[in-house]
């Protein structure tokens, strides 16, 4: 197998590790695989989020962020307003309760990821890092160019 395919396999072997022992972490706070994820990037935008530049970032169709947003909304985690440029457009906001929650989770992922890499050097971090996003920016160009080719065949 070429470098590339073991370095890729072994990323994904590590998230879903990741994945799994956040799951069993924040289970007892009601939230599991991708309910965290989506919490997460709402809770780190600087700005409360569109819903439709929501699910593209997190790579999610509609109706299935449609479906997790309903389930935060239920559990008093976000609200969605309409947004003041587009009313048509729904912002997700943190509530309360959100941004109280978002902080336990933040101090139970920060504590899982200094065990996890509790191993590496601040530089070896950081060029993993950086190698990931080269990796993501790759992927995105690759699948828009793929897009825009489908779209041309039409």
């Amino acid at each position: 197998m070429d470098d590339e395919l073991k370095f890729i396999t072994e990323m994904s072997f590590t998230l879903r590790r990741w994945r799994s022992a956040i799951d069993a972490e924040l289970e007892p706070i009601g939230l599991f695989g991708s309910l965290w994820a989506t919490f997460w990037w709402i809770a780190e935008s600087e700005t409360p989020p569109i819903q439709r530049e929501l699910a593209d970032r997190i790579g999610v169709g509609g109706p299935s962020l449609v479906h997790q947003l309903d389930v935060l909304e239920k559990q008093g985690l976000v609200c969605r307003k309409p947004s003041p440029d587009d009313r048509r457009s729904k912002q997700i906001n943190l509530t309360p309760k959100g941004q109280t929650v978002f902080k336990r989770i933040h101090e139970i992922s920060a504590s899982l990821a200094r065990d996890a890499f509790s191993d590496l050097s601040k530089a070896e971090l950081r060029n993993a890092r950086n190698a990931i996003r080269k990796i993501r920016k790759a992927l995105l160009s690759r699948k828009d160019e793929v897009i825009h080719a489908r779209k041309r065949k039409s």
